[in-house]
């Protein structure tokens, strides 16, 4: 049983509007797990309070005019992201390095999707009835050779993003890398079946929690990697003619990070907890955004609606 704690994030929510990330820290720093937990929470306010700017490049502009405006906008995404390791790296007296992580993001709008990675957590979109990737994986992202966000980069960021026509996406699913082992094949560089049968369950309104706990849990796992396995999950519901569409507000638990709570868990396995939340956006298409996340860390399985 691994002595560290868990170092994925994930989180998934509709308002006020459906964005999706997966965070993955640092397997060789031992406080990266903080490091994806102070960026989930900041980057998540970052894409709150730029609402507006969101609004205008995935709502409403030109396609050429949102991709300008989105490769920006990932830019200081990223700089949000890699500061709260600086912060951090004051907190703690340690090396901002620490607390370096993977990112993955998507966000939706009524005409693009924006979405943003770096490192080797993929990104799979269900277009049309088709599965595929936002971006190829690479071999260096297996073989110990992946890209952080980091507060000090050396040269390219790797930072890779790009905008998606929202039209015909059904659902948006990323993980981590310890996910993606077995649900993505890396040669072929094609989702796996199972990842096809979670899209449908989504799609289709009845998601099989039960079958992707037993998936995650399952031991044949370790015979690919002892890694932390995390997802995260939007899909696009359309509403029944006789069940009217309903606006629930959002609320989403989000830990803090800040030195009083995070030095009372250092030591110890910090992660979302599990709680179920059903929180709906109407955009301006005929369909209702919903999202799932769920991670699995040695023992301990949590899974949770936003």
């Amino acid at each position: 049983e691994r002595l560290i704690p868990c170092q994925d994030r994930a989180g998934a929510w509709a308002s006020p509007r459906p964005c999706l990330m997966v965070l993955d820290g640092r397997g060789s720093a031992r406080l990266s797990q903080l490091g994806a937990m102070a960026a989930l929470a900041a980057v998540r306010q970052a894409i709150e309070k730029w609402e507006p700017e969101l609004s205008a490049l995935l709502d409403q502009s030109p396609p050429e005019l949102a991709a300008v405006g989105w490769r920006g906008l990932s830019q200081m995404l990223y700089h949000v992201a890699a500061s709260e390791q600086t912060k951090l790296a004051g907190w703690y007296e340690a090396k901002a390095g620490e607390f370096e992580f993977t990112l993955t993001i998507g966000v939706v709008g009524t005409t693009s999707i924006g979405w943003l990675t770096v490192g080797d957590s993929p990104l799979v979109i269900l277009k049309n009835g088709i599965l595929g990737l936002t971006a190829p994986l690479e071999d260096a992202a297996f073989a110990n050779q992946t890209t952080f966000v980091s507060a000090c980069p050396s040269g390219d960021i790797g930072l890779r993003g790009g905008l998606i026509p929202t039209k015909g996406v059904e659902a948006l699913i990323a993980m981590t890398d310890g996910t993606a082992s077995r649900l993505i094949h890396l040669q072929k560089q094609v989702p796996a079946i199972a990842v096809a049968e979670i899209a449908k369950g989504l799609t289709s309104g009845e998601w099989p929690e039960d079958q992707l706990e037993s998936m995650l849990k399952d031991p044949s796992w370790d015979r690919v990697t002892r890694d932390d396995r995390s997802i995260a999950l939007l899909a696009l519901q359309m509403p029944k003619p006789e069940t009217p569409v309903q606006e629930l507000p959002a609320q989403m638990p989000v830990e803090s990070a800040n030195p009083e709570r995070a030095s009372s868990t250092a030591d110890a396995d910090v992660s979302t907890e599990g709680a179920r939340f059903s929180n709906r956006l109407k955009l301006k298409i005929s369909g209702t955004w919903q999202g799932f996340v769920s991670c699995y860390r040695g023992r301990n399985f949590t899974s949770a609606f936003f």
